[in-house]
């Protein structure tokens, strides 16, 4: 897998699944639950199939109590 493919499946993975959405009875809430993360450096080592990104924190919300402002992601 070239790097700019693994990449653009992170931010892909990351947009789908970090996106801050939040549905009550089937209609999208006025205000965010939260503002997500973004990425802040992204490496792949094809010898051992590792995908693995530094994410820090966009912006903080309260919503659901004290916001994590760095996650390390691996795929493997």
């Amino acid at each position: 897998m070239t790097a700019k493919l693994a990449y653009f499946i992170l931010c892909f993975f990351l947009a789908s699944c970090l996106a801050p959405l939040s549905i009550s009875n089937g209609e999208v809430e006025s205000q965010p639950v939260g503002y997500g993360h973004k990425v802040v450096s992204a490496r792949v080592d094809p010898s051992v199939n590792v995908l693995a990104a530094d994410l820090q924190l966009i912006k903080n919300s309260s919503t659901f109590g004290p916001d994590i402002q760095n996650l390390n992601f691996i795929a493997r």
